[in-house]
């Protein structure tokens, strides 16, 4: 077990944290928990941070990890697995009324609804989601309402996006094959 208080760098500020482990190594066979009653992670505040999850062999399971926003009612919520020697992975994701507010640096405003699952693998991704932006504004002016789905079919991303007071709709097809390796090959 561990308590670890004011934690803290230029990213970041947790003030209390408590995070558990157990299992064996050799195995391995761990499980793990973490939550924070609240923080602030580039310069958001949030509230009720948990995460929860285990290994068992070369299989990476997050039960659940979840934050919520402190000033509003915005909830994010991520789940899945990861096996570490095949690269194969199946997760769902969530944020549900996540409010963006403006600052002078970035004068945007939003609340964002979004949902992700998928399954496949970091060689051939797999998935679908959906975003929708409301109440958007830029330095005080309405865009109205954005609405996307994403189709990802281990070539290509295929999205659909639709800003109906602009009366503008987009369809794309974006290439994610290779991302990780020529990402990785840009490292270099």
């Amino acid at each position: 077990d561990v308590h670890a208080l004011d934690l803290a760098s230029m990213q970041f500020n947790i003030a209390d944290l408590r995070a558990s482990a157990s299992g064996e190594l050799a195995t391995p066979r761990l499980t793990f928990q973490a939550g924070a009653p609240s923080a602030v992670i580039a310069d958001e505040q949030l509230t009720d941070m948990r995460v929860g999850g285990g290994l068992t062999g070369d299989v990476l399971t997050i039960g659940a990890l979840s934050a919520s926003q402190g000033a509003n009612p915005g909830r994010v919520r991520l789940a899945g697995t990861y096996n570490l020697r095949t690269q194969q992975y199946d997760a769902t994701a969530d944020v549900t009324q996540w409010t963006v507010a403006p600052t002078t640096d970035r004068p945007l405003a939003v609340q964002v609804d979004a949902m992700f699952t998928g399954a496949g693998s970091v060689e051939q991704p797999h998935g679908t989601g959906s975003v929708r932006a409301t109440n958007i504004s830029w330095n005080g002016t309405s865009a109205g309402d954005l609405a996307a789905d994403v189709d990802v079919d281990g070539q290509a991303a295929n999205i659909r996006a639709r800003a109906s007071d602009l009366n503008s709709q987009l369809t794309a097809r974006v290439a994610v094959r290779n991302i990780r390796r020529d990402g990785m090959e840009a490292l270099k």
